[in-house]
């Protein structure tokens, strides 16, 4: 049996103590506060084992004087062994509690908790004992001698250690929700099939065993009811369908797109990069599999005003298009631009750009002075060159790509005047009087709230 944590993990271990006659704790980071919870009665304990190492005690995610303490006043063994990873109960019987949780808070907590997993089993094998025993033998006893002396260096150290705080975890959720199981994607062939099968109530004389196993499988994904009619059904599946990431992302993907349109083989190619199912499929699973058929069944259907199936076998590949007027999202703006990379790696100075022009946008301006843009191209180029390989803050290349994609329109000193040299910041400067930002980039900076770190995030994110 596994034990989660959030569930059974900390019941199971606190049980597992309570059931031990003597116990062995091995453990690279402990909390005495979590001993306390879980060892129900501290003289059972014989030994415990800690990692300690340097940084551990300097950055405290382990107790120290407070385990030392405990282990003084309860006569249990302490032992410090730099080299452990394991993290194990082992008792009298050598049954053993093991797994990846740490005896700490965020190890074994019942409200706030990392995503550990943990076993028990029997202990027969004279190798394994051997291994558990060996541990205990390399440590290092840590007596009052060997305390007080690495105490003293602990505290030497701290005199020019920098404290390292908790730094909140940058949010690359856009990047993690780009992958998704399988499994979530439409199994049944049609959405009027998964109807017929619903409605006969998994009749098992009129569909076959896969069929009904595929029907099950989409009412569980998009979370249907039971006893719906046909009206409650389909609104209930279209919803789900339409609400499921795997599918939004399918879709912000298509709409990336300058053509707004995937071929077969480009959908293919996107689902196995993007899947996090084991193993990972080939493109060849997937074709065989009939994804993204069954794609081309259910987008369109239950997402009629915004995609269309075009499918043109045997002449060529089928196709998906989307044909809505959803609004630009930051997102999708960048995939288009991440089209134009330099010699295969992504540079920064389109990005910057963007956070130039975003900046002079909020400030009411559309029909900005040249000057004014090259200023706030390089204050942004200042303030986050510590992101970038390149040292070269040109930005004439990334304001021609945008005149190029028309994102940007340019008002010339003189009405007949070409960009020669698109690398050249002296030429713009003496042809371009002003910039006007087109209709597609304004859309991006009406419809949503940007800042400049929100556009930089996006920056090899």
């Amino acid at each position: 049996m596994l034990f989660r944590s959030g569930d059974n993990l900390f019941n199971e271990a606190k049980q597992f103590c309570t059931d031990s006659e003597l116990l062995w704790l091995y453990s690279p980071f402990i909390r005495v506060a979590k001993l306390i919870e879980i060892i129900d009665d501290p003289s059972k304990c014989k030994a415990i084992v800690v990692r300690w190492q340097t940084m551990d005690l300097l950055v405290g995610v382990s107790d120290f004087e407070e385990l030392y303490s405990y282990c003084i006043k309860n006569k249990i063994k302490l032992l410090r062994n730099t080299n452990i990873h394991l993290k194990a109960i082992r008792n009298e019987r050598n049954s053993i509690f093991f797994g990846s949780a740490n005896f700490t808070n965020m190890g074994m907590g019942q409200t706030t908790f990392n995503i550990e997993l943990s076993g028990k089993c029997e202990v027969t094998s004279s190798k394994d004992i051997q291994y558990l025993n060996q541990i205990l033998i390399e440590s290092h006893e840590v007596t009052k001698d060997y305390f007080d002396l690495l105490k003293n260096d602990i505290d030497e150290k701290k005199q020019t250690f920098k404290e390292i705080k908790r730094i909140k975890d940058k949010n690359i959720q856009s990047k993690i929700d780009t992958k998704f199981l399988l499994d979530t994607l439409p199994q049944s062939h049609s959405p009027n099939k998964l109807w017929e099968i619903y409605n006969s109530y998994f009749n098992q004389n009129e569909f076959s065993k896969q069929e009904l196993e595929c029907a099950k499988s989409d009412i569980i994904t998009y979370e249907i009811s039971q006893n719906n009619n046909k009206e409650q059904f389909l609104n209930q599946l279209t919803e789900g369908f339409n609400n499921n990431l795997f599918i939004k992302a399918l879709k912000a993907e298509l709409r990336s797109k300058y053509n707004s349109i995937m071929g077969y083989t480009q959908v293919t190619e996107w689902i196995a990069n993007t899947t996090l199912s084991v193993p990972t499929p080939s493109r060849f699973d997937i074709r065989d599999e009939k994804w993204v058929d069954r794609i081309h069944n259910w987008l369109p259907v239950l997402d009629n005003e915004n995609f269309w199936s075009e499918k043109r076998h045997p002449n060529g590949s089928d196709l998906l298009h989307y044909i809505g007027k959803e609004p630009i999202t930051l997102a999708s703006f960048i995939n288009k631009m991440r089209i134009d990379k330099a010699r295969g790696s992504e540079a920064p100075h389109q990005y910057i750009l963007l956070t130039a022009l975003y900046e002079l946008y909020k400030v009411k301006e559309n029909n900005i002075e040249f000057n004014k843009i090259t200023n706030s191209f390089n204050k942004n180029w200042r303030n986050f060159n510590q992101l970038f390989p390149s040292k070269t803050s040109n930005y004439a290349m990334p304001i021609n790509a945008f005149l190029n994609r028309e994102l940007i329109s340019a008002v010339f000193y003189n009405k007949n005047e070409k960009i020669k040299d698109q690398r050249n910041e002296i030429e713009l400067i003496n042809k371009i009087e002003s910039i006007v930002i087109n209709k597609e980039l304004l859309s991006l900076f009406e419809v949503e709230n940007l800042s400049s770190d929100t556009i930089m995030s996006y920056y090899k994110g």
